[in-house]
């Protein structure tokens, strides 16, 4: 697994410092998105420029005491940007734009690889429009491929959230759906406000960017238990071994795509293809096929993740 941020505080797991929005971090990124055998990816993308909190009036006596009072830049009719927007907001904007053209590409790699793909934002931030003009900006293919995905709406707080936060998470249909929640007003909540620190106002909407540990967990369980059920994972197996082509593959095992050895296959090196075998040309290595054995308990096989187990 690799995560991605532009900036990094008290990460709680291994994180890679990247900027998506520069050339070289772009092309480290496409590096490891065409890594053999990737399975996922996730797009947490910054909503800042795209969230309709903006042009929310702020009360008289907040504004003076110095709140400042963001304004909107993006609309409906402009889900890419408003015309006009001074020089500061614009770079703003073309700055979340060049993350978001990145995304459609990344979402048709992901279709045509098979990968599973999903990214998350507010459930009525501009994103979303966004992401229909941009794909239609990059084909028609894009577009329709943004079309098949699956939006899963959820509050935020039934999973984990001290904040009633409606969110989307748009992705591959059926990986996601055990997300989907609605919130009892059970439960007291945090109010949405702004304060002073460090020298600045920060409003409590772009704080706490990273997930509530219990999303995450949700998160990982409905793409294991999809993967699990779907695909065939390498934890399903009790050990890999190599045997040579001509070989009977031993009973109950399966065949391992070269890709997750790094070995290409025999028919793709002369050398290989065409001496018999057991003999030896210089400069050539004989590459075996790889099978698998299965375990004789499927441990990993039966592991299907009850939601209610994580709460």
């Amino acid at each position: 697994m690799v995560n991605i941020d532009h900036e990094v505080v008290q990460p709680f797991a291994p994180m890679v410092v990247l900027d998506l929005t520069t050339e070289s971090g772009t092309r480290i990124s496409w590096d490891a998105l065409r890594s053999p055998g990737l399975e996922a990816v996730h797009l947490g993308l910054l909503c800042g420029t795209s969230s309709c909190a903006r042009g929310v009036p702020i009360p008289a006596a907040m504004r003076n005491a110095g709140v400042p009072e963001p304004p909107p830049l993006r609309s409906a009719q402009h889900s890419i940007g408003l015309p006009n927007l001074s020089q500061h907001h614009q770079r703003r904007v073309d700055s979340a734009n060049a993350l978001y053209r990145l995304a459609i590409e990344i979402l048709v790699l992901c279709h045509v690889h098979g990968i599973i793909m999903s990214s998350e934002n507010p459930a009525n931030g501009w994103l979303w429009a966004a992401f229909v003009a941009l794909a239609l900006e990059h084909s028609l293919a894009a577009a329709k491929i943004l079309g098949q995905l699956q939006m899963v709406l959820f509050h935020a707080c039934c999973h984990g959230s001290t904040r009633r936060r409606n969110t989307g998470w748009l992705s591959t249909p059926g990986v996601y759906d055990a997300l989907s929640a609605t919130c009892k007003n059970d439960q007291p909540y945090e109010p949405w406000g702004v304060k002073w620190q460090a020298g600045s106002w920060v409003f409590d909407i772009s704080e706490k960017a990273q997930y509530p540990h219990l999303l995450a967990r949700r998160a990982t369980a409905c793409l294991v238990q999809f993967l699990t059920k779907h695909r065939t994972l390498i934890t399903e197996y009790h050990r890999i071994v190599e045997i040579h082509a001509d070989e009977p593959a031993p009973e109950n095992s399966k065949q391992l795509p070269p890709h997750f050895t790094g070995v290409k296959k025999p028919e793709e090196d002369e050398c290989t293809a065409t001496r018999p075998l057991g003999e030896k040309v210089n400069g050539c290595k004989a590459i075996p096929t790889v099978k698998m054995i299965p375990q004789k308990l499927c441990v990993e096989k039966s592991t299907q993740v009850d939601m209610a187990d994580l709460s």
